[in-house]
């Protein structure tokens, strides 16, 4: 596994570009990009790299094999010709996933089981038994793309996705994927040494992924399982010496400017602390329980950042939303000037009621939802264009 091979990294439709900055960033060029994530050539090594580095990513998959097959049957035959046995250990449980689009096949579950069968049915021929195999993620993982005719079989070093960090044990409700709100924050162009603010805060991930991001420590060091860990030839006392350096060499121990976090809902400040407590960066958010207007912005410029209720996206919201918004207009015209403010949100409609013409509209998906973040210059007086649509 350490030759090079195609590793297909996959993140959130429209993060690509902040996905493309990160691997960069890294040391490796871009092969090949799309909607919801970039190729590179690369070892078994680089992917546990990206794993623990990368901020923005869902998935780390690492190609063992191009085939082809025309059907269920084919498939299976392509797949117990692969050498697994140089890929998953015999002691350790399996499981299988796929992307289907093959007129044959009107299910991933069935590609599934055909490809574990098709696995299992190796190792028995070869060896006299079979490994275990099942539906979760916990072990090692193989990803089938098959679309058509054309099937590629990669190791999914990632299993569980990597917005799962491991410190989001209080989820309050609804709250933004943690590699989505990274990717976010990315786009503000937030320079990572300055005022951070984030009104509404819900569970905190807005402002525990600032944290991380200012005191550069990576992602993967606070996640305790990778689906890497689990095939053959992994050696965990070499992984974490090599990352325990890294995130010792790199991480800071301080940052000197604020990182606050508000929201009117008691149960919300609650839940971001002990997510904050988890992630080991609650010294440096300030949590304020109080309404968005009353949040408190320091002398000290930065960027205001918020992602209010969507509520009926396609009448534009009641009249408690519509107030909502000219709310968040309000409170940036007269509490932020000087900062750069940004509003996430998936109700375009009430998103015209903030009462400012945006600079900036970047687009994103939350959950299936159509969403932009739009981005404002906030000055102080007549520098201010009220406007009744932002398209």
């Amino acid at each position: 596994m350490q030759q090079p091979s195609i590793i297909l990294i996959n993140c959130p439709l429209y993060v690509t570009p902040y996905l493309k900055a990160e691997v960069e960033a890294l040391g490796y060029t871009i092969t090949w990009e799309h909607p919801n994530g970039v190729e590179i050539k690369g070892t078994m090594n680089d992917c546990i790299r990206l794993n623990y580095f990368l901020r923005s990513a869902s998935k780390v998959l690492w190609m063992i094999k191009k085939v082809k097959a025309a059907d269920a049957n084919e498939l299976f035959n392509k797949v117990s010709e692969v050498p697994w046995e140089n890929y998953l250990r015999k002691d350790e449980q399996f499981a299988v996933t796929s992307f289907t689009r093959n007129g044959t096949i009107n299910t991933t579950l069935y590609t599934n089981l055909k490809c574990k069968d098709a696995i299992v049915d190796r190792f028995r021929r070869k060896f006299g038994y079979r490994p275990d195999s099942g539906s979760e993620r916990t072990g090692a993982v193989v990803f089938v793309f098959w679309d058509n005719n054309d099937v590629s079989l990669y190791l999914d070093t990632s299993g569980v996705s990597l917005n799962k960090r491991g410190y989001r044990k209080y989820p309050f409700a609804a709250p933004m994927q943690e590699n989505l709100a990274a990717g976010v924050i990315m786009a503000t162009e937030w320079d990572m040494n300055s005022t951070f603010v984030n009104p509404m805060c819900g569970s905190g991930t807005f402002a525990i992924e600032a944290a991380l991001m200012a005191l550069n420590r990576y992602p993967g060091y606070l996640r305790k399982e990778f689906s890497f860990q689990h095939f053959k030839d992994y050696n965990e006392e070499e992984f974490y010496r090599e990352l325990d350096n890294e995130n010792t060499l790199n991480s800071k121990s301080h940052i000197d400017f604020k990182i606050i976090a508000s929201d009117i809902h008691p149960d919300a400040i609650r839940d971001a602390k002990l997510n904050a407590e988890t992630a080991g960066v609650s010294e440096f958010i300030d949590f304020v329980e109080c309404a968005v207007e009353d949040t408190p912005v320091p002398d000290e410029k930065g960027i205001v950042i918020m992602n209010p209720p969507y509520g009926d996206r396609m009448g534009g919201g009641d009249d408690e939303l519509i107030e909502l918004y000219k709310t968040i207009g309000n409170f940036m015209k007269r509490k932020c000037s000087g900062y750069k403010g940004f509003v996430f949100t998936g109700n375009l409609e009430a998103a015209k009621f903030i009462g400012l013409k945006p600079k900036r509209k970047i687009r994103f998906m939350n959950a299936q939802i159509d969403c932009k973040l739009f981005g404002y210059d906030l000055y102080a007086g007549k520098k201010y264009q009220e406007v009744s649509e932002q398209k």
